[in-house]
């Protein structure tokens, strides 16, 4: 016998060994109880996937900023200039009475993902 064929003879009995002993454990009765603890993880550390837009806007305004809340009051990240493509995720009411404006909160096309608030009398929708 060839030292090829030995080789191809002691993989074969290998994998056949492997693929027993993996569909034993597959196969083998488990119990759980209350006292065993949770079977998953916990919620609070599930990953939760971002919002789905409800919609797709467009600035309709040049040197429009971009802010972390729904209001004049929260920090301006940057600029955006009319044609900008924006998906909405949210929207919420200005945070003070001097910025009555609906705000709508989404993701920039071709950015970083990050979630902003615009104002909406700046979009068209």
């Amino acid at each position: 016998m060839s030292t090829g064929s030995t080789m191809r003879r002691r993989c074969a009995v290998a994998a056949v060994a492997t693929m027993s002993a993996a569909a034993a454990l597959l196969m083998a009765p488990t119990t759980v109880s209350a006292a065993d603890g949770p079977a998953g993880p916990p919620a609070a550390t599930a990953r939760q996937s971002p919002p789905k837009p409800t919609a797709t806007c467009f600035i309709n305004a040049n040197n429009v900023y971009y802010r972390g809340g729904p209001g004049t009051r929260y920090r301006a990240y940057g600029q955006v200039h009319k044609g900008q493509g924006f998906d909405i995720t949210g929207g919420a009411w200005g945070n003070n009475p001097a910025d009555g404006y609906w705000w709508n909160e989404g993701t920039f096309w071709g950015g970083n993902g990050q979630r902003y608030w615009v104002r909406r009398d700046f979009m068209n929708c």
